[in-house]
């Protein structure tokens, strides 16, 4: 409890007590590895030293404007959870009502591309919403990196390809069909 009224105080100059509220619940959760729930029945507990210095540089990271999602790692999109990084965007809420919108509305693709797949958060959802021939491009190889990563976590069947995709001369000599 001291440790969440400490940082609540130092983070109060910066966000509004909603935002507090819900960075600094995801921050403990994932530094403790316990729900939400569990906070508030262990809330006069003891925080070892590790994990104390854990959260304190996440605060830190906080205030120097580093996103919440960048300092667990982590994010839900779509009933998944990919892990992020500084090295790829961090899916948007907009995305997400895309890529809902696409699965409830849309008749089964035959495959599906997405270029420039940072996260790989819609080429994962996608392919695991319609299970068909899936590809993602992305040029940056630390991206890449995470969206495989990603697709490994998630079950997906992707196929990634490392490749400028504003090189179209290029793009369509590609091959798709694996």
């Amino acid at each position: 409890g001291d440790v969440i009224t400490h940082y609540k105080e130092l983070l109060s100059d910066r966000f509004s007590e909603q935002e507090i509220h819900f960075q600094l619940n995801w921050l403990l959760e994932h530094v403790l590895q316990i729900s939400t729930s569990q906070l508030v029945l262990h809330y006069e507990d003891r925080i070892n030293e590790s994990d104390l210095l854990k959260i304190h540089f996440g605060v830190k990271d906080l205030l120097n404007d580093k996103p919440i999602q960048h300092i667990v790692g982590e994010v839900e999109f779509d009933d998944i959870k990919l892990n992020v990084s500084d090295k790829v965007l961090i899916p948007r809420p907009e995305t997400e009502e895309l890529v809902s919108l696409i699965i409830k509305d849309a008749f089964k693709p035959k495959s599906i591309l997405d270029i420039g797949t940072g996260s790989g958060a819609i080429a994962i959802s996608l392919n695991k919403a319609f299970e068909v021939s899936t590809t993602a491009i992305e040029e940056d190889k630390d991206a890449l990196t995470v969206a495989i990563e990603n697709s490994l976590k998630n079950k997906a069947t992707v196929g990634f390809i490392k490749h400028d995709f504003l090189d179209l001369e290029e793009l369509l000599k590609i091959d798709f069909s694996f």
